[in-house]
Protein backbone atom coordinates (compact mmCIF):
# COMPACT_ATOMS: atom_id res chain seq x y z
CA UNK A 1 0.00 0.00 0.00
CA UNK A 2 1.37 3.40 -0.95
CA UNK A 3 2.26 5.73 1.92
CA UNK A 4 -0.05 8.68 2.35
CA UNK A 5 -0.59 11.51 4.77
CA UNK A 6 -4.35 11.11 4.52
CA UNK A 7 -6.11 9.18 7.31
CA UNK A 8 -7.33 5.74 6.20
CA UNK A 9 -10.16 5.85 8.74
CA UNK A 10 -12.31 8.45 10.42
CA UNK A 11 -10.36 10.01 13.29
CA UNK A 12 -12.31 11.15 16.33
CA UNK A 13 -11.47 14.76 17.12
CA UNK A 14 -12.43 17.48 19.53
CA UNK A 15 -13.72 20.86 18.40
CA UNK A 16 -10.27 22.41 18.59
CA UNK A 17 -7.85 24.68 16.76
CA UNK A 18 -4.06 25.14 16.78
CA UNK A 19 -2.98 28.75 17.33
CA UNK A 20 0.32 30.56 16.68
CA UNK A 21 0.96 34.20 17.54
CA UNK A 22 3.85 35.41 15.40
CA UNK A 23 5.26 38.20 13.24
CA UNK A 24 6.91 38.60 9.86
CA UNK A 25 10.31 38.54 11.57
CA UNK A 26 9.45 35.24 13.29
CA UNK A 27 7.83 33.52 10.36
CA UNK A 28 10.54 30.89 9.90
CA UNK A 29 10.34 30.06 13.60
CA UNK A 30 6.55 29.82 13.28
CA UNK A 31 6.93 27.50 10.28
CA UNK A 32 9.21 25.24 12.30
CA UNK A 33 6.56 24.96 15.00
CA UNK A 34 3.85 24.17 12.44
CA UNK A 35 6.06 21.55 10.79
CA UNK A 36 6.87 19.87 14.11
CA UNK A 37 3.22 19.83 15.21
CA UNK A 38 2.14 18.42 11.87
CA UNK A 39 4.76 15.66 12.03
CA UNK A 40 4.26 14.80 15.69
CA UNK A 41 0.49 15.26 16.12
CA UNK A 42 -1.65 16.73 13.38
CA UNK A 43 -0.80 14.59 10.35
CA UNK A 44 -3.91 12.51 9.71
CA UNK A 45 -5.97 14.53 12.20
CA UNK A 46 -5.92 17.78 10.22
CA UNK A 47 -6.97 20.14 12.97
CA UNK A 48 -7.34 23.69 11.60
CA UNK A 49 -4.74 26.39 12.26
CA UNK A 50 -5.14 30.06 13.17
CA UNK A 51 -2.05 32.24 12.69
CA UNK A 52 -2.25 35.63 14.38
CA UNK A 53 0.03 38.66 14.13
CA UNK A 54 -0.03 42.34 15.06
CA UNK A 55 0.62 43.41 11.46
CA UNK A 56 -0.53 41.42 8.41
CA UNK A 57 1.94 38.81 7.19
CA UNK A 58 3.15 39.04 3.61
CA UNK A 59 1.48 36.92 0.96
CA UNK A 60 4.69 34.91 0.56
CA UNK A 61 4.82 34.11 4.29
CA UNK A 62 1.18 33.06 4.31
CA UNK A 63 1.67 30.75 1.33
CA UNK A 64 4.84 29.17 2.71
CA UNK A 65 3.23 28.52 6.08
CA UNK A 66 -0.08 27.20 4.72
CA UNK A 67 1.78 24.68 2.56
CA UNK A 68 2.91 22.85 5.70
CA UNK A 69 -0.54 21.46 6.55
CA UNK A 70 -3.31 19.60 4.77
CA UNK A 71 -5.82 21.19 7.11
CA UNK A 72 -7.19 24.69 6.83
CA UNK A 73 -5.08 27.66 7.92
CA UNK A 74 -6.60 31.07 8.62
CA UNK A 75 -4.57 34.25 9.10
CA UNK A 76 -5.70 37.17 11.21
CA UNK A 77 -4.45 40.29 12.93
CA UNK A 78 -4.81 41.40 16.53
CA UNK A 79 -7.52 44.01 17.21
CA UNK A 80 -5.90 47.33 18.07
CA UNK A 81 -8.01 47.61 21.22
CA UNK A 82 -6.41 44.38 22.49
CA UNK A 83 -2.82 45.51 21.91
CA UNK A 84 -2.89 49.09 23.10
CA UNK A 85 -1.18 50.44 26.18
CA UNK A 86 -3.72 50.22 29.01
CA UNK A 87 -5.07 53.43 30.45
CA UNK A 88 -3.26 54.61 33.52
CA UNK A 89 0.05 52.91 32.72
CA UNK A 90 3.00 55.25 33.24
CA UNK A 91 5.61 54.33 30.62
CA UNK A 92 8.30 56.26 32.48
CA UNK A 93 7.53 54.33 35.66
CA UNK A 94 7.61 51.05 33.75
CA UNK A 95 11.03 51.85 32.30
CA UNK A 96 12.34 52.93 35.71
CA UNK A 97 11.10 49.71 37.31
CA UNK A 98 12.79 47.76 34.53
CA UNK A 99 16.09 49.55 35.19
CA UNK A 100 15.77 48.66 38.88
CA UNK A 101 15.35 44.98 37.99
CA UNK A 102 18.44 45.08 35.78
CA UNK A 103 20.47 46.83 38.48
CA UNK A 104 19.37 44.22 41.02
CA UNK A 105 20.46 41.41 38.71
CA UNK A 106 16.91 40.09 38.19
CA UNK A 107 16.83 40.96 34.48
CA UNK A 108 19.94 40.63 32.34
CA UNK A 109 18.65 43.02 29.67
CA UNK A 110 16.02 45.65 29.04
CA UNK A 111 12.42 44.44 28.72
CA UNK A 112 10.82 46.52 25.97
CA UNK A 113 7.28 47.83 26.32
CA UNK A 114 6.46 45.78 23.20
CA UNK A 115 7.38 42.60 25.10
CA UNK A 116 5.04 43.54 27.94
CA UNK A 117 2.29 44.22 25.43
CA UNK A 118 2.80 40.69 24.13
CA UNK A 119 2.59 39.25 27.66
CA UNK A 120 -0.65 41.16 28.21
CA UNK A 121 -2.20 40.06 24.93
CA UNK A 122 -1.36 36.38 25.28
CA UNK A 123 -2.62 36.11 28.87
CA UNK A 124 -5.71 38.28 28.57
CA UNK A 125 -6.91 38.54 24.99
CA UNK A 126 -5.70 35.66 22.82
CA UNK A 127 -8.76 33.52 23.54
CA UNK A 128 -11.05 36.45 22.75
CA UNK A 129 -10.03 36.68 19.10
CA UNK A 130 -12.99 36.29 16.77
CA UNK A 131 -11.22 33.57 14.77
CA UNK A 132 -11.58 31.33 17.82
CA UNK A 133 -15.36 31.77 17.86
CA UNK A 134 -17.09 28.41 17.52
CA UNK A 135 -14.17 26.38 18.86
CA UNK A 136 -14.18 24.64 22.22
CA UNK A 137 -10.40 24.30 22.65
CA UNK A 138 -7.36 26.22 21.45
CA UNK A 139 -3.87 24.74 21.49
CA UNK A 140 -1.31 27.52 21.75
CA UNK A 141 2.09 26.71 20.24
CA UNK A 142 4.66 29.50 20.06
CA UNK A 143 7.20 30.06 17.28
CA UNK A 144 10.51 28.15 17.55
CA UNK A 145 9.25 25.10 19.43
CA UNK A 146 10.76 21.66 18.97
CA UNK A 147 8.37 18.79 19.72
CA UNK A 148 10.33 15.76 20.97
CA UNK A 149 7.61 13.10 21.10
CA UNK A 150 4.94 11.60 18.87
CA UNK A 151 1.60 12.60 20.40
CA UNK A 152 -0.49 9.49 19.90
CA UNK A 153 -3.41 10.32 22.20
CA UNK A 154 -5.31 13.51 21.43
CA UNK A 155 -5.11 15.73 24.55
CA UNK A 156 -8.00 17.93 23.41
CA UNK A 157 -10.19 14.85 23.09
CA UNK A 158 -9.11 13.74 26.58
CA UNK A 159 -9.97 17.18 27.95
CA UNK A 160 -13.37 17.02 26.28
CA UNK A 161 -14.16 13.63 27.77
CA UNK A 162 -12.97 14.59 31.27
CA UNK A 163 -14.39 18.11 31.47
CA UNK A 164 -10.94 19.71 31.74
CA UNK A 165 -10.20 23.33 30.90
CA UNK A 166 -6.41 23.68 30.81
CA UNK A 167 -3.52 21.38 29.88
CA UNK A 168 0.24 21.76 30.30
CA UNK A 169 3.38 19.60 30.33
CA UNK A 170 6.33 21.74 31.48
CA UNK A 171 6.67 24.10 34.41
CA UNK A 172 9.33 26.33 35.91
CA UNK A 173 9.90 28.88 38.65
CA UNK A 174 10.39 32.60 38.24
CA UNK A 175 12.85 34.79 40.09
CA UNK A 176 10.99 35.85 43.20
CA UNK A 177 12.59 39.30 43.20
CA UNK A 178 11.02 40.03 39.81
CA UNK A 179 7.45 39.54 41.05
CA UNK A 180 7.47 40.85 44.64
CA UNK A 181 3.71 41.51 44.61
CA UNK A 182 2.75 37.92 43.69
CA UNK A 183 1.74 36.78 47.17
CA UNK A 184 -0.02 40.04 48.05
CA UNK A 185 -2.01 39.81 44.83
CA UNK A 186 -3.02 36.18 45.39
CA UNK A 187 -3.99 36.79 49.01
CA UNK A 188 -5.97 39.94 48.21
CA UNK A 189 -7.74 38.39 45.23
CA UNK A 190 -8.93 35.43 47.30
CA UNK A 191 -10.36 37.81 49.92
CA UNK A 192 -12.02 40.24 47.49
CA UNK A 193 -13.26 37.73 44.90
CA UNK A 194 -14.20 34.78 47.11
CA UNK A 195 -17.60 34.66 45.43
CA UNK A 196 -16.15 33.55 42.06
CA UNK A 197 -13.63 31.03 43.38
CA UNK A 198 -14.48 27.31 43.27
CA UNK A 199 -14.92 25.54 46.60
CA UNK A 200 -11.58 23.79 46.07
CA UNK A 201 -9.21 25.42 43.60
CA UNK A 202 -5.55 24.69 42.74
CA UNK A 203 -3.96 27.49 44.72
CA UNK A 204 -1.67 24.95 46.45
CA UNK A 205 0.49 25.37 43.33
CA UNK A 206 0.90 29.06 44.18
CA UNK A 207 1.52 28.69 47.91
CA UNK A 208 4.62 27.68 49.84
CA UNK A 209 4.41 25.34 52.81
CA UNK A 210 4.34 28.28 55.24
CA UNK A 211 1.04 29.40 53.73
CA UNK A 212 2.34 32.96 53.60
CA UNK A 213 4.56 33.03 50.50
CA UNK A 214 4.11 32.52 46.77
CA UNK A 215 5.90 29.65 45.04
CA UNK A 216 6.37 31.55 41.73
CA UNK A 217 5.71 28.27 39.90
CA UNK A 218 4.48 28.80 36.35
CA UNK A 219 3.04 26.57 33.65
CA UNK A 220 4.85 26.43 30.30
CA UNK A 221 2.16 28.25 28.36
CA UNK A 222 4.22 28.33 25.14
CA UNK A 223 2.79 24.86 24.49
CA UNK A 224 -0.53 24.61 26.31
CA UNK A 225 -4.22 24.00 25.70
CA UNK A 226 -7.16 25.98 27.01
CA UNK A 227 -10.92 25.91 26.80
CA UNK A 228 -12.04 29.00 24.98
CA UNK A 229 -15.06 29.57 27.20
CA UNK A 230 -12.94 29.45 30.38
CA UNK A 231 -10.62 32.21 29.18
CA UNK A 232 -13.68 34.22 28.11
CA UNK A 233 -15.56 33.56 31.34
CA UNK A 234 -16.74 36.21 33.79
CA UNK A 235 -14.41 34.74 36.40
CA UNK A 236 -11.25 34.86 34.30
CA UNK A 237 -12.01 38.34 33.01
CA UNK A 238 -12.52 39.55 36.59
CA UNK A 239 -9.16 38.03 37.49
CA UNK A 240 -7.44 39.71 34.54
CA UNK A 241 -9.06 43.03 35.38
CA UNK A 242 -7.49 42.76 38.85
CA UNK A 243 -4.06 42.17 37.25
CA UNK A 244 -4.64 45.21 35.01
CA UNK A 245 -5.75 47.40 37.91
CA UNK A 246 -2.42 46.82 39.68
CA UNK A 247 -0.34 47.33 36.53
CA UNK A 248 1.63 44.18 37.34
CA UNK A 249 2.50 43.30 33.74
CA UNK A 250 4.13 46.70 33.19
CA UNK A 251 5.66 47.38 36.60
CA UNK A 252 6.92 43.89 37.49
CA UNK A 253 7.89 40.75 35.59
CA UNK A 254 4.36 39.35 35.37
CA UNK A 255 4.80 37.43 32.12
CA UNK A 256 1.99 35.73 30.22
CA UNK A 257 3.09 32.46 31.90
CA UNK A 258 2.77 33.94 35.40
CA UNK A 259 -0.58 35.62 34.73
CA UNK A 260 -2.07 32.51 33.13
CA UNK A 261 -0.78 30.29 35.94
CA UNK A 262 -2.30 32.55 38.60
CA UNK A 263 -5.66 32.64 36.84
CA UNK A 264 -5.83 28.91 36.18
CA UNK A 265 -4.71 27.95 39.70
CA UNK A 266 -7.11 30.34 41.43
CA UNK A 267 -10.15 29.56 39.31
CA UNK A 268 -9.95 25.84 38.51
CA UNK A 269 -10.00 22.70 40.68
CA UNK A 270 -7.07 20.37 40.09
CA UNK A 271 -9.17 17.70 38.29
CA UNK A 272 -9.98 20.29 35.62
CA UNK A 273 -6.26 20.81 34.85
CA UNK A 274 -4.55 18.15 32.74
CA UNK A 275 -0.84 17.44 33.18
CA UNK A 276 0.58 16.04 29.93
CA UNK A 277 3.49 14.11 31.37
CA UNK A 278 4.30 12.35 28.10
CA UNK A 279 4.68 15.46 25.94
CA UNK A 280 8.32 16.44 25.54
CA UNK A 281 9.28 19.72 23.94
CA UNK A 282 11.70 22.62 24.10
CA UNK A 283 12.21 26.11 22.85
CA UNK A 284 14.93 26.23 20.22
CA UNK A 285 17.10 28.26 22.60
CA UNK A 286 16.69 25.39 25.13
CA UNK A 287 15.77 27.99 27.77
CA UNK A 288 12.74 25.77 28.33
CA UNK A 289 13.21 22.02 27.85
CA UNK A 290 11.31 18.96 29.05
CA UNK A 291 11.87 15.31 28.23
CA UNK A 292 9.65 12.57 29.73
CA UNK A 293 11.48 10.02 31.89
CA UNK A 294 9.11 7.08 31.38
CA UNK A 295 11.05 4.26 29.64
CA UNK A 296 8.00 3.28 27.58
CA UNK A 297 8.16 6.67 25.84
CA UNK A 298 11.71 6.19 24.52
CA UNK A 299 10.37 4.70 21.29
CA UNK A 300 8.46 7.86 20.42
CA UNK A 301 10.64 10.59 21.96
CA UNK A 302 14.03 11.52 20.52
CA UNK A 303 15.19 13.61 23.50
CA UNK A 304 17.57 12.58 26.27
CA UNK A 305 15.66 12.20 29.57
CA UNK A 306 18.95 12.51 31.48
CA UNK A 307 20.94 15.17 29.64
CA UNK A 308 24.51 15.91 30.79
CA UNK A 309 23.65 19.61 30.95
CA UNK A 310 20.60 20.35 33.05
CA UNK A 311 18.06 22.96 31.87
CA UNK A 312 18.49 26.47 33.25
CA UNK A 313 14.98 26.40 34.71
CA UNK A 314 13.78 24.61 37.84
CA UNK A 315 10.73 22.41 37.29
CA UNK A 316 7.61 22.51 39.48
CA UNK A 317 6.22 19.30 37.96
CA UNK A 318 7.04 17.15 41.01
CA UNK A 319 5.56 19.80 43.29
CA UNK A 320 2.32 19.65 41.30
CA UNK A 321 2.33 15.85 41.62
CA UNK A 322 2.96 16.05 45.38
CA UNK A 323 6.42 14.46 45.16
CA UNK A 324 8.55 17.48 46.11
CA UNK A 325 8.33 20.56 48.24
CA UNK A 326 7.89 23.89 46.51
CA UNK A 327 11.15 24.72 44.71
CA UNK A 328 12.92 28.05 44.87
CA UNK A 329 14.91 29.87 42.24
CA UNK A 330 17.04 32.89 43.07
CA UNK A 331 19.31 34.61 40.59
CA UNK A 332 22.02 37.15 41.21
CA UNK A 333 24.14 39.09 38.76
CA UNK A 334 27.72 39.75 39.85
CA UNK A 335 29.77 42.23 37.82
CA UNK A 336 33.48 42.97 37.98
CA UNK A 337 35.07 45.53 35.66
CA UNK A 338 32.20 45.31 33.20
CA UNK A 339 32.15 41.49 33.06
CA UNK A 340 28.94 40.08 34.51
CA UNK A 341 28.09 36.51 35.49
CA UNK A 342 24.57 35.28 36.27
CA UNK A 343 24.46 32.82 39.16
CA UNK A 344 21.39 30.65 39.73
CA UNK A 345 20.78 29.15 43.19
CA UNK A 346 18.03 26.54 43.43
CA UNK A 347 16.55 24.25 46.06
CA UNK A 348 14.32 21.30 45.25
CA UNK A 349 13.62 19.03 48.22
CA UNK A 350 11.56 15.80 48.23
CA UNK A 351 8.67 15.55 50.64
CA UNK A 352 8.71 12.91 53.37
CA UNK A 353 4.99 12.23 53.14
CA UNK A 354 2.28 12.65 50.54
CA UNK A 355 2.27 16.35 49.58
CA UNK A 356 -0.54 18.76 49.04
CA UNK A 357 -2.12 18.31 45.66
CA UNK A 358 -0.73 14.80 45.21
CA UNK A 359 -2.57 12.44 42.93
CA UNK A 360 -4.79 10.05 44.90
CA UNK A 361 -4.51 6.35 43.98
CA UNK A 362 -7.60 5.07 42.29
Amino acid sequence: MAETDEPIYEVEKANGVLVVFTSEEQIQDARQTVRDMEDRFNRGRNYPWVILSVLPLTERSRILTAQLTKGTMTFGTVPKAHYRLPRGIDVGKSMAKDRDLIFAGVNTKKTEISVRRRWRYLSGFLAQHELLDGYEFFWRVDPALEIFCDIEDDPMLEMKKNGQKFAWSMSTTENEDGIPSAWTFVDTFKKTHFDILPQQNSDFFLTRETGEEATTCTFGVQNSIGRVDFFRSREYLAFFDAIEHEGLIYYENFTDAIVTTLGVSLLLPKPQILHLGGMGWATVSKEWSYCPHAPELNARCHCNPNPPIKPAHLSCNNFWLGKNKSPRKNERLECNKGKCVLYIDVTDEPVEQEGRGAEKPS
